[in-house]
């Protein structure tokens, strides 16, 4: 056995084996724009897991949410049984597995030394990247506040160097995707400024002047594109964020004060609609922008309040199957019109639920609808219990460096679940869906979740 494992042969499975998760994201084009004609491209995954199995490691590694994925991969193949056209669904599985092959080759990555630093900034950086494509090729809402669109009309466009571009990304999707990124790049860049001394002595100056100004002007770019998309949902979702980010970077005595600061502050402008006066104030400075009429219509409420009554009668319908993934944007009309059809008109094509969990629902049934909560319930307790693990005193002696990665890996943790949390209430209103082509930032957080909780769990701290 022994001499099997140490053969060249077998040393070079074990080198592929480790890059997996490389692998994984070079291909990512093939997974996440898949096409009926190309789904033998699925085979990738499982030679993958053919080759770690030769290399004597662990296909799948251990993590809390084993079960939970289980579950969920089970129910997209009973949705199968449901889906009226596997042509209509095969995008979005091709690309649910993809992400969940992500998360386990990034979790297996998690055991090298250094990995979970390549993991943070890879996911930074596809933040930055995402946000580019966002100002660029966004199909900006200029129905809503007319004070935008003299903004609008000069930012460059891909639909005009990229021909095949011409219907843009929706600016809701975009800004659903921003927030889980937004708040890590906020409390990073805070942190690399306020605890300047402390990284110094890990960091060369150079190095941590660049990541300084990297941090910045990420935080300023993604900032930006979240307010023009004028989503309010991703409004609401990063505030809740920053609130969860100051409340965590608060010595304890002041936390419950903040908490109840903000508690009488939501009271007060609730009770008193201070922010309807506030943008009506800004309306009659500004009377040509709209703001007093759009900022904060309910017409859009009002649709959303219809569309999730039929994904309910849907869900009762088919609770156990789903209506397979991606159907309900094109059921609904047949099945559950949303108003008398018309005839010579195409009915609009809603995208999804306006709602993860209901539209997790419709994809996979009520069993991949609890799996989804599940895994979103799971992450956020295995977050907070990361957090408070790491601010608690260390019963031994830790170096420097230990000392170094435990409050890097306390900040990042806090950053990630400010993010995991302004996405899911952003998520209430909104969704990007299972298997949406944003969705793999989704499951690369999940990855760095999971994977500090279980190094800090193990107190792990390189």
């Amino acid at each position: 056995m022994q001499k099997i494992l140490t053969t060249p042969l077998n040393r070079f499975w074990k080198k592929i084996d480790q890059f997996v998760w490389l692998i994984l994201l070079i291909c990512s084009p093939l997974f996440l724009f898949m096409q009926s004609h190309q789904s033998w491209l699925l085979l990738i995954l499982p030679i993958l897991w053919i080759i770690s199995a030769i290399a004597r490691e662990r296909v799948f590694p251990i993590t809390p949410l084993n079960g939970i994925l289980l579950l969920l991969v089970f129910q997209m193949l009973i949705s199968l049984y449901a889906t009226y056209d596997i042509n209509v669904s095969l995008p979005k599985i091709s690309s649910l597995l993809f992400s969940i092959a992500l998360f386990f080759a990034l979790v297996k990555f998690s055991y090298v030394k250094k990995s979970i630093l390549v993991t943070v900034l890879f996911f930074g950086v596809a933040g930055i990247g995402m946000a580019i494509l966002g100002f660029l090729g966004t199909s900006w809402a200029t129905a809503k506040i007319s004070a935008f669109n003299p903004i609008y009309a000069l930012l460059p466009s891909l639909s005009r160097l990229l021909p095949g571009l011409s219907a843009g990304f929706h600016p809701n999707e975009v800004a659903g995707a921003l927030v889980w990124v937004l708040p890590l790049w906020v409390i990073a860049s805070g942190w690399l400024i306020l605890r300047a001394k402390f990284i110094h002595s890990n960091l060369k100056w150079l190095l941590h002047l660049f990541l300084i100004l990297l941090g910045l002007v990420s935080t300023l770019l993604i900032s930006v594109v979240v307010f023009l998309t004028q989503s309010r949902s991703a409004y609401l979702g990063v505030l809740f964020s920053l609130v969860l980010i100051i409340f965590f970077v608060l010595p304890r005595i002041w936390r419950w004060v903040f908490l109840v600061i903000v508690i009488v502050g939501v009271v007060l402008v609730v009770s008193f609609d201070a922010v309807p006066i506030f943008f009506s104030w800004l309306g009659n400075i500004f009377p040509a922008s709209n703001l007093s009429i759009n900022a904060f219509s309910f017409d859009t409420l009002n649709g959303r309040t219809k569309i999730w009554s039929r994904a309910l009668i849907a869900l009762q319908d088919f609770s156990f199957t789903g209506m397979g993934m991606n159907t309900f944007r094109y059921l609904v009309h047949q099945l559950y019109p949303l108003s008398p059809a018309i005839p010579n008109v195409v009915p609009k094509d809603l995208g999804h639920a306006h709602n993860e969990i209901l539209q997790s629902g419709l994809d996979l049934g009520i069993p991949g609808m609890i799996a989804f909560l599940a895994l979103n319930l799971s992450a956020v307790w295995m977050a907070v219990t990361t957090i408070l693990q790491l601010q608690k005193r260390s019963r031994r002696t830790l170096n420097h460096q230990e000392l170094w990665m435990r409050e890097f890996f306390r900040i990042i943790t806090i950053g990630l679940l400010a993010g995991f949390i302004g996405h899911f209430i952003y998520a209430l209103t909104d969704a990007i869906s299972l298997g949406a082509k944003p969705g793999f930032i989704f499951w690369i957080l999940l990855s760095l979740i999971t994977s500090i909780y279980m190094k800090s769990k193990r107190r792990e701290f390189n």
